[in-house]
């Protein structure tokens, strides 16, 4: 029964992150956190972001390009959260 219940908990979090992606996407962790389980303090989204991405359900940009003295290279930023196309 435990097990169940930790498997359903584990389903609604990711439901509430996808919805919440959907309707914001672009959002940046803590932002994510704040509006789908009211603590920006929660590894438990973490954990859930990391998952999707896994299984393919989101994208992550990590990185934005950037030219610096005509060269093309990449500029690492904070995660931003879309749903994957």
């Amino acid at each position: 029964m435990i097990r169940f219940a930790s498997k359903l908990s584990r389903k609604l979090s990711e439901h509430a992150v996808l919805r919440f992606i959907a309707a914001n996407p672009g959002k940046q962790l803590y932002e994510i956190n704040d509006a789908t389980l009211d603590s920006h303090h929660s590894w438990g989204t973490k954990s859930v972001l990391t998952d999707l991405e896994r299984a393919g359900k989101i994208d992550v940009v990590r990185f934005r390009v950037v030219r610096i003295k005509g060269e093309v290279t990449r500029k690492k930023i904070k995660p931003l959260y879309f749903l994957a196309d």
